[in-house]
């Protein structure tokens, strides 16, 4: 979602936002995820839930990321999901490398297709805003540059994702195993792009006192013209617990300078209406 060479920034990546309903051998039975459902169709995840992260570049904590899911709305006469993303670095990595992003997602409740995507984002001396908003009448995103008044559209087909969605739209699904790929079709209002997400590694990991398989996964954002760097940097890595939540503990991607790491604190897992 903006200029091509901008650099990718430092948490949206993964999306970010967002896979197993099959306990591992031998690990011990996680509590059961609170699930929303919506027509039929059941997710790990519902209103309220937050994932609060602290950022860490080398060896300094750089700041602080919010996943969260907000109350439904409706947009285009149907209701959706609201995702948010916030994060800021600290004030004095912001002498380094300033970030602060906003960045709201409304998916329909099936996670087939995005109504409205909206950022704001600053890095370093790069400052861009952007909204996208899905016209069903003409089956087309329309994108507007905010701090250039510039409209354009773009034509797609009717399962499309935005970046943040991508998240949730894993962790809806069984989480791949060694060997395993599959692809989400998302955009940045400008492109549409078959983005792979593959399994790397299974790992081990603890959070809040507890140990959890996770299944390492990268998922490249490469073509991409807008909201991701379309090369090397492109590729983001999220680490899902197989339990089921399949809770993202660990994010990194990288950036102008240098890789960042999100580690998760804190989740709340929510429970309002979904």
């Amino acid at each position: 979602m903006y200029p091509r060479g901008a650099p990718i920034p430092c948490f949206v990546l993964m999306v970010l936002s967002g896979l197993v309903i099959l306990s591992v051998p031998g690990q011990e039975k996680s509590p059961r995820a609170p699930e929303s459902s919506f027509a039929g169709l059941s997710f790990p995840f519902m209103a309220g839930e937050q994932f609060h992260y602290r950022l860490k570049w080398k060896i300094f904590t750089a700041g602080k990321v919010e996943i969260a899911i907000r109350a439904s709305e409706q947009r285009n006469r149907q209701k959706v999901w609201h995702f948010v993303l916030i994060a800021s670095t600290t004030s004095w990595i912001d002498k380094i490398y300033k970030v602060r992003q906003i960045i709201h997602a409304f998916p329909v409740k099936s996670l087939r297709r995005t109504c409205e995507y909206e950022a704001n984002i600053q890095q370093g001396k790069f400052h861009y805003a952007a909204k996208v908003e899905y016209e069903p009448t003409s089956r087309s995103f329309v994108y507007h540059d905010k701090l250039n008044d510039k409209t354009q559209r773009l034509v797609v087909a009717d399962h499309c994702i935005d970046p943040l969605s991508v998240l949730y739209l894993i962790r809806s699904r069984p989480l791949p195993r060694a060997g395993e790929k599959y692809q989400l079709r998302v955009t940045d209002g400008l492109s549409v792009v078959d983005i792979p997400v593959i399994h790397e590694a299974e790992e081990k990991y603890t959070f809040a006192g507890k140990k959890y398989q996770v299944a390492k996964l990268r998922i490249s954002f490469a073509g991409l013209n807008g909201l991701f760097d379309s090369g090397k940097r492109a590729d983001v890595f999220i680490w899902f617990t197989r339990d089921t939540r399949k809770l993202p503990v660990m994010i990194s991607g990288k950036v102008t300078v240098g890789r960042f790491y999100a580690y998760l604190e804190r989740y709340v897992p929510g429970g309002d209406a979904p």
